[in-house]
């Protein structure tokens, strides 16, 4: 079995290092990806010496540490596909946006991460390898190597396949999810899986507590900001792999990797997103991070004087009473019939910001709730959430609605997603107001109990679950969602 040092010769060595550049440099070139231009540019090489890295990782700061035998084995167009591939998990913000809990489901989110990522870059016509050779160095420096193949979703029938010890596992609509939502359904299959077939149920346990391993799709990366550990380095010293020299080049590259950068101190990023279950990013705990939002209104679909009339028709503007003559009118002898409006519409309007909204979902909750102001004389509050309210409470008329969000909301807040402190907020805070409104997925944590709230009125929408999907998971809520009036935007 040879040796891992062996192996690194000079020439291996220099070849995977002008290829990575060559790499970088081709695709600074190519006006196709001036959307990477930005991160490219940041990009710097490592070469990892020590057995860790098995193909290749990207840490926080856009150095790519890469094993030499890995790199060498593949053209320059593949190397510039794996650069690209690498770029898109930090655009993502792969790195933390979840903890899973065990080494298990932390592969089946790698495999969910590369299904969204590897999507985005075959829409692309990106010619990522269909097949590729990954070298293990075990504590002895010995090498292994096995050949696999990577997680390419189909896209023109937009879906992805894979095989988790021997069942199959179909994900579909892979272009419209976010690699939490391909993890939750994953998990989910998984689950179900596990109830049908014993065998299966039993490698899976296995698998989870560490006591075996079962056949996975590997992905082309190592999802991990920190690949090398302090017990690595002992042992390649130990072995002879690396000299002093080259220890302490690796140590202050582990340490950097361990501190926050000012971004994360900034925005204070907590890795625990979400609960680490089978709904991550839907249903989650943890504070999000901001992002760019550009506000475009689309046609309003739900006919809002319909919906609130069967809540509060007695309070909205559109009613009408008869004023009380007046005592003058009877002086001049002359009676003149007039009206009187109802009282206004106070409501608390509660906006889902998590991950699993996207800025065109977004859009269409901010238009619709934009049409409810324009149709009846509305005081409400807006709120935005993720596990927790977001940011300062708008307070909005319906004279100047759509100024205010197109005036303040120019960053939205994404992370995981629970109604639970956000409806205990309104409860606490707006007592005296007519009803709540939520817009949401329906992918959240809610309380078990219904809050003290008047009424509590959810428009659901998702344009990645089709209408029948996304009725069929509410039936899974607690029981006082279910009796709950839900209108679905399609």
């Amino acid at each position: 079995m040879p040796k891992f040092k062996d192996l690194l010769t000079e020439e291996v060595l220099s070849n995977a290092k002008i290829a990575l550049f060559t790499a970088k440099f081709r695709l600074l070139s190519d006006d196709k990806y001036c959307y990477f231009w930005p991160a490219l540019q940041k990009v710097d090489f490592i070469v990892d010496k020590t057995g860790s890295v098995k193909t290749i990782a990207i840490d926080k700061y856009y150095r790519i540490i890469y094993n030499p035998l890995f790199i060498n084995q593949f053209n320059i167009e593949q190397i510039e596909a794996l650069l690209l591939h690498e770029i898109c998990h930090k655009y993502y913000k792969h790195f933390i946006r979840v903890r899973p809990k065990n080494e298990f489901e932390r592969t089946i989110l790698n495999i969910a991460e590369d299904i969204e990522v590897n999507t985005t870059l075959l829409l692309q016509d990106v010619p990522l390898p269909e097949k590729f050779k990954i070298y293990e160095v075990d504590k002895e420096g010995n090498v292994t190597e096995r050949e696999t193949s990577p997680i390419l979703p189909n896209i023109y029938e937009d879906k992805a396949t894979i095989k988790i010890a021997n069942e199959e596992i179909t994900i579909e609509k892979v272009r419209y999810k976010s690699a939490e939502r391909i993890y939750r359904e994953l998990m989910e299959k998984i689950q179900e899986k596990m109830e049908e077939n014993p065998d299966f149920a039993r490698a899976i346990q296995q698998a989870m507590e560490g006591r075996a391993k079962i056949q996975m799709p590997s992905p082309y990366d190592e999802h991990n900001e920190n690949p090398i550990t302090e017990e690595n380095i002992e042992e390649a010293k130990k072995r002879g792999d690396i000299t002093d020299e080259e220890a302490k080049v690796y140590e202050k590259y582990r340490k950097e990797n361990e501190q926050k950068t000012p971004e994360e101190e900034a925005k204070e990023v907590d890795m625990d997103r979400t609960t680490g279950s089978s709904y991550t990013r839907t249903r989650g705990r943890g504070k999000g991070f901001e992002e760019i939002f550009e506000l475009k209104l689309y046609q309003p679909k739900l006919d809002w004087r319909l919906y609130i009339k069967k809540f509060i028709s007695s309070q909205i503007k559109t009613d009408y009473q008869w004023v009380p003559p007046s005592r003058r009118s009877f002086v001049l002898d002359l009676i003149l019939p007039s009206m009187k409006k109802g009282k206004k519409l106070k409501c608390v309007l509660l906006l889902d910001s998590s991950g699993s909204i996207d800025d065109k979902e977004m859009n269409i909750f901010i238009s619709e709730t934009i049409h409810l102001f324009k149709i009846f004389n509305v005081e409400a509050i807006v709120l935005f959430h993720t596990t927790e309210i977001e940011g300062e409470p708008l307070k909005v008329k319906s004279y100047d609605a759509e100024t205010v969000f197109k005036t303040y909301l120019r960053r939205r807040v994404t992370g995981g997603t629970s109604h639970i402190q956000p409806l205990k907020y309104i409860e606490e805070k707006y007592k005296n107001y007519n009803m709540a409104i939520s817009f949401t997925d329906m992918y959240s944590e809610f309380p078990e109990v219904k809050p003290r709230i008047q009424s509590i009125l959810f428009v659901a929408i998702s344009k990645r679950d089709s209408l029948s999907e996304l009725k069929a998971h509410v039936q899974e809520l607690p029981n006082w969602i279910k009796s709950s009036t839900i209108y679905y935007v399609y």
